[in-house]
């Protein structure tokens, strides 16, 4: 097992990271990658294990203004975890 951050194109893990989209949410991210891409503020965090993609969040870098002063944050999104392997991580009562 191992964790992977990735940004910019690379077909095998926009792959991964689309398999575990539909399999979770049901759409797929493709049409996404095939028009824009990854734009360079994006990142994506992932746990891979046996070249299949378990888990992953993506952060977005921004600025934002706040109080008139210009704030490094992240916008979190593309949570998602297999359901199989998500039931490990949280004990069940």
């Amino acid at each position: 097992m191992q964790i992977i951050t990735h940004s910019g194109r690379d077909a095998c893990y926009e792959d991964m990271l689309d398999s575990l989209t539909q399999r979770v949410y049901g759409f797929s991210f493709k049409p996404f990658f095939d028009l824009t891409g990854w734009p360079d503020a994006y990142e994506s965090h992932s746990i891979v294990e046996d070249g299949r993609m378990l888990s992953n969040v993506c952060a977005y870098r921004m600025t934002l203004r706040i109080d008139g002063r210009d704030t490094a944050v992240r916008q979190l999104g593309a949570i998602m975890t297999l359901p199989e392997r998500a039931a490990r991580a949280c004990p069940q009562s």
